[in-house]
């Protein structure tokens, strides 16, 4: 009796497990076209105040200016280099507010058009932002990828100041997960999960 309640309850599990694998993948398939890859940063920025109080950065124009940072891009960025940001806060001198909350928010931080691709990209800082102080200042959140014939994406922003003056040099990247291949990584886990639980519970 109790072999056959086990055998029930493993089948209804796989059968879950079967369902949310299936609607994981159906995810990964609707997202055609998404964005993935990395794409680097660097500029200079005046702080507010120091770097244990300050509260908002104001990004350089010119030749001090957000650039993307040499040939690190990767992924659907693959081929941008050392191209100047032209719009978003980093491209215009606009200041971010990243403590006690994010302002503006959403917070469009870069935007260009690349010469050589013809393609916009952009990244929309949203929601949350971690601060985290120390010798510099790190600064990171969740926001939306986007770029010209690519379904908006999730990804990462980070941006870690250099030096200890109010007006600092900075780094910062936007890494976007490829999502399709997550989804789809997770599906089968699932599956995995499910299969092996409902042969050990049939072993029973």
């Amino acid at each position: 009796m109790a072999s056959g309640v086990l055998k029930a309850g493993a089948m209804s599990l796989f059968r879950k497990l079967l369902a949310l694998a299936s609607v994981t993948f159906a995810i990964s398939v609707a997202q055609a076209n998404p964005i993935g890859g990395e794409i680097s940063f660097k500029g200079v920025i005046t702080l507010n105040g120091t770097i244990a109080n300050a509260t908002s950065l104001t990004f350089w124009t010119g030749l001090d200016g957000m650039k993307v940072s040499g040939a690190t891009a990767s992924g659907s960025y693959a081929g941008v280099s050392n191209q100047s940001v032209t719009g978003g806060l980093g491209g215009t001198g606009g200041t971010l507010t990243f403590a006690p909350f994010l302002s503006p928010d959403p917070a469009t931080i870069w935007s260009f058009t690349d010469a050589g691709t013809g393609l916009t990209y952009d990244f929309i800082l949203a929601g949350t932002i971690n601060v985290q102080r120390g010798i510099g200042l790190t600064l990171s959140g969740w926001g939306t990828a986007q770029i010209t014939g690519y379904d908006d994406t999730p990804g990462f922003w980070s941006l870690t100041t250099q030096g200890t003056n109010s007006t600092v040099t900075f780094s910062s990247s936007t890494t976007v997960p490829d999502t399709a291949a997550t989804l789809i990584l997770l599906g089968a886990g699932l599956l995995l999960v499910g299969f092996a639980g409902y042969r050990r519970n049939c072993a029973v």
